[in-house]
């Protein structure tokens, strides 16, 4: 809400097996302090969900915390299996109401290769109508494929941005002191190289690519464990499954400030790093690794990508 932005008039999508339960999502703002103004839709596609998830009301509850004058529609459809996903990214383009798509979720991009077609080609024509997709891009470090390093789809996809997790410290202040990479106890940001997707030419001449394939991740966002109301009560939970959502509400905001839709937002974000580096748009990580990467504070690493977005500069050049 920073700026007078708060997301009124922009709808986001979220992609997931099970729909919201509104009643901790209202227990969740009340504790807050945040009062809502947009709607919350669930939406049940090939039957959809019934259970109550964790992983929902962590998504919902951050943009709704972030962005709460944003409409949200759920997109429940019971089960991760990949036509179910493509069914929910698809009936979301159909419905032509989200700007923004969140996908908390995501497994080994190389033992799944049609997934990854798919779910590009199907982010591709969101692309062309204006649609930002947004992905974690894992919290198992640089091991996505079943303990071997791997990168995760759809997060790798070229019209996804890949969102990866930082920690962060402050002082008594407020100040901000270090940026680290996202982990805690035996999780951490997910992030590598793909062996199935060549380089974008967007992440192309970017010191510390690796020019095989797509580098992940695109940029990062809070891994710290945070408050969640799911289950009838208060929980902990971390990882890129947080700091998607928060991209997402990010997204929303940013298209309210414009007044139109952000949409592909990859290539914008790599021109913008490369014309300034860590001066104006971005925040570096300072240290920490992902098992087989680390951080670099000068430059693109596979573990937080090209950083944390400064928000308000950001926003306003994109």
């Amino acid at each position: 809400m920073q700026h007078g932005c708060n997301g009124t008039g922009v709808t986001a999508a979220v992609i997931i097996d099970d729909p919201v339960n509104t009643s901790y999502l209202q227990s969740y703002l009340s504790a807050a302090g945040v009062t809502q103004t947009g709607t919350v839709t669930n939406v049940a596609v090939d039957g959809g969900g019934t259970g109550d998830d964790a992983e929902t009301d962590l998504d919902v509850q951050t943009i709704s915390g972030l962005a709460p004058g944003a409409n949200i529609i759920v997109y429940d459809m019971g089960s991760l299996t990949d036509q179910a996903i493509e069914d929910a990214y698809n009936k979301a383009l159909t419905d032509g109401q989200a700007s923004v798509v969140n996908s908390s979720f995501g497994g080994c991009e190389s033992s799944d290769t049609s997934f990854e077609s798919a779910t590009n080609s199907i982010a591709q024509q969101g692309a062309a109508e204006g649609v930002t997709f947004s992905a974690s891009s894992g919290d198992t470090g640089s091991s996505e494929c079943s303990g071997s390093t791997g990168v995760s789809a759809p997060a790798g996809d070229p019209y996804f941005t890949s969102v990866g997790g930082v920690n962060f410290t402050y002082n008594s202040s407020g100040v901000l002191q270090t940026v680290t990479a996202g982990s805690l106890s035996g999780d951490s940001s997910g992030g590598g190289v793909s062996t199935v997707v060549a380089l974008p030419s967007w992440q192309s001449g970017v010191a510390g690519m690796i020019t095989s394939g797509r580098n992940q991740p695109d940029i990062s966002l809070p891994f710290d464990p945070v408050a969640v109301f799911t289950g009838g009560a208060f929980g902990s939970y971390l990882g890129t499954s947080w700091s998607s959502p928060a991209f997402v509400a990010f997204v929303i905001e940013t298209n309210q400030l414009h007044g139109a839709k952000t949409g592909w937002v990859n290539p914008t974000l790599y021109s913008l790093f490369k014309s300034s580096g860590y001066n104006t748009y971005f925040t570096p990580c300072t240290s920490g690794s992902n098992g087989a990467y680390s951080c670099n504070a000068s430059q693109y690493n596979q573990v937080t990508g090209i950083g944390t977005p400064k928000g308000w500069a950001l926003a306003n050049a994109l």
